[in-house]
């Protein structure tokens, strides 16, 4: 993506420099707990005791490796931010090669259906984005100093490459407002698995989220993209 991820506040150690046991795991279980502390009451409610204590590890463990609570607020957005690009890496690169070629609604169309399928996979086949789910939600109601990570490094890129390739798909020289509507409401068809996930299921009278049913969600997303080409005819 265009936008990068500004310098971590994390220190990374191994366990053998480090004072602590194991570094690296105990870096990710206070970011994990974190994530959740963060979640549940917002960047001003939490406190880094509160954190340690549901992490098992003492207070200065917090402040060496992210110095305070907006250092580990921070990490907090960029381990979302690293883990979106590590699981949208090899789809979103196909579809900046298609955009960058011939004009091809047939290429734009599958790069699309990946890019999608690479989301839903993302958004309920990991167990990183359940970890994730509270943050990203209080985010997004209640800004804090993440907001403006997760917006240049996630949802502002993620969107506007899907709206680009649907203009290619509708066969549009630059990209509408009505593209990038589009855009938000497939990703959103995808997301609502995630973000109400439990309505979701009551609704569909599915007990969980397994493969057969990522498959009849991929299809109804298949599917509104196919009606993108028949519209933009």
């Amino acid at each position: 993506m265009a936008h990068q991820v500004p310098t971590s506040t994390v220190r990374r150690r191994t366990p053998e420099t480090s004072g602590y046991a194991k570094g690296d795991l105990v870096q990710e279980r206070i970011l994990g707990v974190a994530m959740e502390v963060f979640g549940e009451v917002g960047f001003k409610a939490a406190t880094t005791r509160r954190i340690a204590d549901a992490a098992g590890v003492q207070l200065p463990a917090i402040q060496y490796y992210f110095q305070n609570k907006e250092g580990l607020y921070l990490a907090c957005a960029q381990e979302i931010v690293q883990g979106y690009r590590h699981h949208m890496g090899s789809s979103a690169t196909k579809a900046h090669e298609v955009l960058k070629g011939p004009a091809n609604t047939a290429r734009a169309r599958a790069a699309l259906c990946e890019l999608m399928e690479a989301l839903l996979s993302l958004l309920v086949g990991t167990s990183d984005t359940r970890h994730w789910a509270a943050f990203i939600a209080r985010e997004t109601s209640d800004k804090g100093p993440a907001y403006e990570i997760l917006y240049a490094n996630v949802w502002s890129p993620g969107v506007e490459l899907t709206a680009r390739l649907i203009a290619r798909i509708r066969r549009e020289k630059d990209v509408t407002p009505l593209a990038r509507v589009q855009a938000l409401l497939l990703i959103s068809g995808a997301m609502v698995l995630q973000s109400s996930g439990s309505v979701s299921r009551r609704l569909l009278n599915w007990s969980t989220i397994g493969n057969e049913e990522r498959e009849t969600v991929m299809a109804a997303l298949n599917a509104q993209i196919a009606a993108l080409e028949q519209s933009g005819a």
